[in-house]
């Protein structure tokens, strides 16, 4: 009698383990594929900003040689145009290396994440029905065998 009982309390044990391994894999993947997530939305981000900054390049650029065509039609030579583009340009940048601003302050936040992966969300989805405060004695998780066990941690009938 002793025997059977010890022998069934170390199969599901042996199970509860198994069911265990299995959740914490189940974990180490989902923080996997969270993190890929996170890192492939921070590069589309940094690549669309290097898209956007050299366009932007190109169009100061662009800006600039015409104000500094138009400042040197009215000062009679080009050259002074150019010249008090270039100023402008150095004062700026100066102000900037004295006093920088601070919209380039990288925040190391966390922001809300869009549950957009199948993937991730069926392993969520897993998780939460193998989380560790489901798991009954021996892997069998129907009400029925966690009433019969008696076990700590089993689902055990009201008078016990």
């Amino acid at each position: 009698m002793y025997r059977e009982k010890i022998e069934r309390l170390a199969e599901e044990t042996r199970a509860l383990v198994d069911d265990l391994a299995d959740w914490v894999e189940l974990k180490i993947t989902l923080t996997r594929l969270e993190i890929e997530e996170q890192l492939n939305e921070a590069l589309n981000r940094m690549a669309s900003q290097a898209i956007a900054g050299i366009i932007a390049l190109f169009g100061v650029g662009f800006l600039s040689m015409a104000l500094a065509l138009a400042l040197g039609s009215l000062l009679g030579h080009a050259a002074w145009g150019f010249l008090i583009v270039g100023l402008v340009y150095a004062t700026i940048a100066r102000v900037l290396s004295i006093r920088p601003i601070s919209m380039f302050h990288i925040s190391l936040e966390k922001k809300p994440q869009n549950q957009s992966q199948s993937s991730k969300s069926q392993i969520q989805e897993e998780v939460k029905r193998n989380g560790a405060e489901n798991f009954a004695v021996g892997g069998d998780k129907s009400p029925a065998s966690a009433q019969t066990t008696g076990y700590p941690g089993a689902h055990n009938s009201p008078g016990e």
